[in-house]
């Protein structure tokens, strides 16, 4: 998983014991997704304030 935007998220997800990935070059949402197809990684998380964005892998290609 990748998440941008959010440490407390981040941090959820690994106390439910899943590998995260953290976003700390604040990438744009463009290269994100690119950076997590090219990673192969299953779902991304980009946080907002209080908008939160899941994408899937189906739907990153």
């Amino acid at each position: 998983m990748l998440v941008s935007g959010s440490d407390a998220i981040a941090k959820r997800e690994r106390a439910k014991g899943l590998r995260v990935r953290v976003d700390v070059r604040d990438l744009d949402r463009a290269a994100l997704l690119a950076y997590a197809r090219h990673k192969e990684i299953p779902r991304v998380i980009i946080a907002d304030g209080d908008n939160v964005e899941e994408i899937l892998r189906e739907e990153l290609a």
